[in-house]
């Protein structure tokens, strides 16, 4: 996940250096607005799947010793 974060970051960084681009203007500009606004939504949801991973990995650290099943939801198909 570490390689997953510091490349999102990378990303959106990289995406900040193109909207502050002052010869951006119209079309281009609202392109470059649109792929922002989509790369930001992605990006949470990778975030929040790793969140979610780490509180799965938590709850089996927590409960191993009383009850080492994960809920349904989380056992692979």
């Amino acid at each position: 996940m570490a390689d997953t974060i510091s490349h999102i970051r990378n990303a959106l960084v990289t995406q900040l250096d193109r909207l502050t681009n002052d010869n951006l203007e119209g079309e281009q500009l609202k392109t470059e607005i649109n792929r922002a606004r989509a790369m930001s939504e992605i990006s949470e949801q990778v975030l929040d799947a790793g969140r979610l991973a780490l509180q799965a990995a938590r709850f089996v650290d927590s409960s191993l010793a009383d009850n080492p099943r994960l809920p349904e939801y989380f056992n692979e198909h």
